[in-house]
């Protein structure tokens, strides 16, 4: 994999990620599975779930995911397993709200409404290994 994909000791973390988990699917390998697929599935589970009448409605509504956006959220829980917060919505503060947990790079990646984002991509995301 690692030739195929040009990296080396000196590759960037995102490229290893990007290679282990594409966002989209690749046509040359069949059995790799892609982040756009795990968005697809979150979207149906929370459409299934009726997450934007029932669920989420009084809370500005259910909104479905980009593959960016799942993207996202997998990186802040990598960053959560880097530097540990007791809980992960402590990394949406500004560091000079919170100079311990606080993420300036979380906030300005997810923008306002994040804590409710969140809310919704844990209720609904799985991902399962056959």
């Amino acid at each position: 994999m690692a030739t195929k994909n040009k990296l080396t000791n000196q590759s960037h973390p995102l490229e290893w990620m990007d290679a282990l988990l594409p966002l989209h699917k690749k046509k040359d390998e069949p059995a790799c599975v892609s982040i756009e697929e795990w968005t697809t599935f979150t979207n149906l589970r929370a459409i299934l779930a009726n997450a934007g009448e029932v669920v989420y409605s009084a809370a500005g509504g259910f909104k479905p995911f980009t593959p960016n956006e799942i993207h996202n959220f997998i990186a802040l829980y990598i960053l959560q397993g880097l530097s540990p917060s007791p809980h992960v919505k402590q990394k949406f503060q500004r560091q000079f709200e919170d100079p311990v947990n606080g993420n300036d790079m979380v906030v300005s990646m997810f923008g306002k409404n994040s804590e409710k984002g969140h809310k919704i991509f844990k209720t609904y995301f799985r991902v399962q290994d056959l």
